[in-house]
């Protein structure tokens, strides 16, 4: 009876627990819900038997997380989650078979760090997705080098800008410039410019491209303001070129840049 509620607390628990790899979260749910309804169906199972029954499901619901993991958001995740759920409740075959404790320790560390890995490489940008937002960085480190030839590289001379920000009176301007009035104005521009990014969105759909990103601006090295970029851009020739983009200018409620002050 009191391994029966061990597991339903458990698995009750993981519910609510917001860490950890999410298929490896639900496959333990699943198991530990079906272990507990299977030990207090047959409560004459000795302590042995139980320790030999958790190993086993441990390992059963590790591996189909893992499962889960690889293809997150597909049918076969799920599938693993449910496949695990039958095991459980069905785990006549763990009963018979000794486990050794270094085999399933090791088991279970191997199925982790895979799950992990494989979630990590699902957030990985694209190739294309990283020259996109290399182009957005080098616009940005032109901009600091007063470099117009290597800006030209990446800016449509024909794009148009838009700039939002707000006066004094809390009314909102708008402003619209043009990548030819940037290259000509960048080489003889008498301040130090430095534009930052941060945790970048990037889509890419075929030879389009967006990025949007929190920044923030400074002036000789003097904090100026922070705002929103959205670039568009175009793949031409094979490469990446900003077409245009909309950007607020905020002065006032900026938090702090995660990137610290510039130059550090």
């Amino acid at each position: 009876m009191l391994g029966g509620l061990l597991y339903l607390a458990g698995g009750t628990l993981l519910l609510f627990l917001d860490a950890g790899n999410l298929w490896l979260r639900a496959a333990f749910v699943c198991w530990s819900y079906a272990s507990a309804i299977r030990y207090l169906a047959q409560p004459r199972f000795g302590p042995e038997m139980a320790i030999r029954w958790w190993a086993g499901g441990a390992v059963q619901a590790s591996v189909l997380g893992g499962i889960g993991s690889a293809v997150a958001g597909g049918p076969l995740g799920w599938l693993g989650v449910f496949v695990c759920c039958w095991l459980g409740s069905r785990a006549a075959w763990v009963l018979q078979m000794p486990m050794r404790p270094t085999l399933v320790l090791a088991l279970l560390v191997s199925t982790l760090s895979c799950s992990s890995e494989q979630q990590s490489a699902g957030d990985a940008p694209t190739v294309e997705e990283a020259a996109a937002l290399a182009a957005v960085q080098r616009f940005f480190d032109t901009m600091t080098s007063k470099d117009v030839a290597g800006a030209s590289a990446v800016l449509d001379p024909e794009g148009d800008f838009v700039s939002v920000r707000w006066n004094d009176a809390g009314l909102r301007v708008v402003r619209r410039s043009s990548g030819r009035a940037y290259l000509d104005g960048l080489a003889s521009g008498p301040q130090t410019l430095l534009e930052r990014m941060w945790e970048p969105d990037v889509q890419v759909h075929g030879p389009i491209a967006t990025v949007r990103t929190p920044y923030d601006f400074h002036i000789d090295g003097v904090f100026s303001h922070c705002g929103v970029d959205v670039f568009q851009l175009l793949q031409t020739d094979g490469k990446w070129i900003i077409t245009g983009g909309t950007y607020t200018v905020e002065r006032t409620g900026c938090s702090e840049s995660p990137l610290g002050p510039p130059g550090k």
